[in-house]
């Protein structure tokens, strides 16, 4: 085996240059004919890339905390896909620059708008998305380029060294993930407040991003990697992510049943307004994908080893992200329900999102080696066979 694997999951990044080309096209249309519609497409359509790189961040960050050996070789998968971060800014750009029309905040004069007013106003708005990019650029710059030297040198200190960052890299993940998710998506209804939104959109986005680093598993160990990566990390890969299913279940079930037994008018409005119309299917598919199917078929040992049912549960996974995004964002624009021009700017949104932050990952994946060659526990993680 060469120390530089070709990156076989896409021959090239040309279909994600197509997708990003077909998703700038269909925006610019989106803009001029719906400019609301389109951009509340847009937000569901970046929350979603937003939650899953950014569980790809704390696959790593856990990683080295913890010092674990099972996920050596597929920490270097999530490194690639922390490419995607440096355009997530780029992708963010729109959201602020369209503030006005995403978020009623922005123009509202009742009393709650002059209650949170120290916090929701343009200037903090700005601020700290430049600070929650800047911490997430730092610990992905930090990591990838450590974990890159150390194919080089082989030296132990760079795995402590960047297990003592990630211990304080996971507190700084924490506020800045939670303070996000509150600024970007929780806001789009300045009314509505909720204590474990924030634990809500994390829990959501580590299932998707485990969920496709097994899929990267069962594509990569049928190609290149046969020999590095044994059966039971497929088996570790797969019970991180029914784990993390019943975990977002959990978190998605206590947040309900805490608005329904408060009974707050300000709560229970935001929860209402997603329990009608076209929501109300929204929901159940979004239970159904994130919850049911996988922990369904996902229980059994033997599930967990197997590439077909990880790679149909985990697409499952995917669409049920995307759905739980849409399912927070676009009520604000639409209360009830939505029509095929609706489905095709979220179409024009997905794919543009999508084939931005492709091309980023697909690159990464070419540029360095598919596993970490002189990490002082690969030997632990592919020279044996471990049993649930």
């Amino acid at each position: 085996m060469t120390t530089r694997v070709g990156f076989k999951l896409s021959a090239s990044a040309s279909p994600f240059a197509l997708m990003t080309a077909l998703g700038l096209v269909g925006g610019v249309i989106g803009l001029a004919v719906s400019t609301r519609s389109f951009l509340f497409s847009y937000l569901a359509a970046f929350g979603t890339a937003f939650a899953v790189v950014l569980g790809m961040l704390f696959f790593v960050l856990l990683h080295h905390a913890v010092d674990a050996g099972w996920s050596t070789v597929a920490r270097r998968w999530a490194e690639n896909f922390l490419a995607a971060i440096p355009w997530l800014v780029l992708l963010f750009l729109p959201i602020y620059l369209f503030k006005g029309t995403l978020y009623d905040w922005v123009d509202a004069d009742d009393h709650l708008r002059e209650v949170k007013e120290p916090f929701l106003n343009a200037r903090s708005f700005g601020t700290r998305a430049v600070l929650y990019f800047v911490v997430w650029l730092m610990l992905a710059r930090f990591l990838r380029l450590r974990s890159l030297a150390q194919d080089l040198s082989g030296d132990p200190n760079l795995s402590l060294s960047m297990r003592r960052w990630s211990a304080l890299g996971l507190i700084l993940y924490a506020i800045t993930f939670t303070f996000a998710s509150i600024d970007w998506f929780m806001s789009v209804d300045y009314h509505w407040y909720s204590t474990m939104f924030g634990t809500y959109l994390f829990a959501h986005g580590a299932l998707g991003a485990f969920a496709l680093l097994a899929m990267v598993a069962v594509r990569l160990r049928a190609g290149p990697l046969k020999q590095q990566i044994p059966e039971s990390t497929l088996h570790d890969l797969g019970k991180l992510t029914f784990a993390f299913s019943v975990f977002w279940a959990y978190i998605a079930f206590s947040q309900w049943f805490l608005i329904w037994y408060g009974n707050i008018p300000e709560e229970t409005i935001w929860m209402i307004t997603r329990a009608q119309g076209v929501w109300t299917t929204a929901r159940w598919g979004m239970v159904a994908l994130l919850f049911v199917i996988p922990f369904v078929f996902l229980m059994p040992a033997s599930a967990k080893r197997s590439p077909r049912l990880l790679t149909l549960v985990g697409t499952g996974i995917l669409v049920g992200t995307f759905t739980g995004l849409h399912w927070i964002v676009m009520p604000a624009q639409h209360p009830v329900s939505f029509g095929f021009g609706q489905v095709l700017l979220d179409l024009a949104a997905l794919l543009l999102v999508i084939g931005v932050c492709g091309s980023a990952v697909s690159r990464a994946f070419k540029a360095a080696p598919l596993y970490p060659l002189r990490d002082p526990r690969l030997a632990e993680a592919t020279g044996s066979e471990a049993h649930a």
